[in-house]
């Protein structure tokens, strides 16, 4: 990263927090730090520091990794927290991570310090883009839908839900987008799947199939997503509603 990472660490032993800011430059690394003792200076610093990254020691004096990261969430529930202990088992660890901590390490092992911390500044990043997306897609009225690489629906947006007549909140576990097309337009919806994954990408004029009965003339966009090796991870598909389009036709 080319600005530097704010890192909260949250330790009663100055020589403690020392050696892990040593092996952060070691790794070069270029952050800036803040270290507090007690929840009333954690707290200031998640409100005054805005930390990117918290490290955080398992047990103080009247405090706890727990608390602290409870009032993380609270704060600035988006912050990687990372454990950084020397004596809890892996039984409070496993606790931790059910609730919410992003990794965990002994003060023993902090040559995987680095690494950590930049995993889950990653994986926070990934996060914050995945749900920028979602919110797009949910605010279309657009079809918006992912299937896997047998056709089974694993992501369908507000519009595809109303499109075809789901409620948002009914389980799409078991829909077949092929299902949601006219009998007459799945052999269509098929070449399509077939010259997309030839292709990576098919684009036309097909049918939706609603659960009343009713056909949606739509404009319809089908991509295969493939891997590295050319095998197709999953499919990704857009359809507008034409209708009015085809009545004034």
């Amino acid at each position: 990263m080319e600005s530097e990472i704010r890192i909260l660490i949250l330790e009663d032993v100055p020589t403690d927090a020392e050696l892990a800011e040593r092996e952060l430059r070691k790794a070069g690394i270029r952050f800036t730090s803040r270290r507090a003792d007690s929840r009333e200076a954690f707290l200031g610093g998640l409100r005054e520091f805005r930390p990117d990254v918290i490290l955080a020691d398992y047990s103080l004096p009247r405090f706890n990794a727990l608390e602290a990261l409870r009032l993380a969430r609270s704060e600035r529930p988006d912050t990687p927290f990372i454990l950084v202990t020397g004596s809890q088992g892996e039984e409070v660890a496993v606790a931790l991570i059910r609730e919410g901590v992003d990794d965990y390490l002994l003060k023993s092992s902090l040559k995987r310090l680095p690494t950590a911390l930049l995993n889950a500044l990653k994986r926070k990043e990934s996060e914050k883009a995945h749900r920028r997306f979602t919110a797009i897609f949910e605010a279309t009225t657009d079809f918006v839908g992912m299937t896997d690489a047998e056709g089974r629906a694993v992501y369908l947006n507000r519009g595809a839900r109303r499109m075809v007549g789901l409620g948002e909140d009914e389980d799409i576990q078991g829909f077949s987008v092929a299902e949601g097309h006219p009998a007459w337009a799945r052999p269509l919806f098929h070449e399509a799947i077939r010259m997309a994954v030839r292709d990576g990408v098919w684009q036309g004029e097909t049918a939706l199939l609603r659960r009343d009965g009713r056909e949606i003339p739509v404009s319809q966009v089908i991509m295969a997503h493939k891997a590295s090796d050319g095998t197709v991870e999953f499919f990704s598909s857009v359809a507008r509603d034409i209708t009015e389009i085809k009545r004034a036709d």
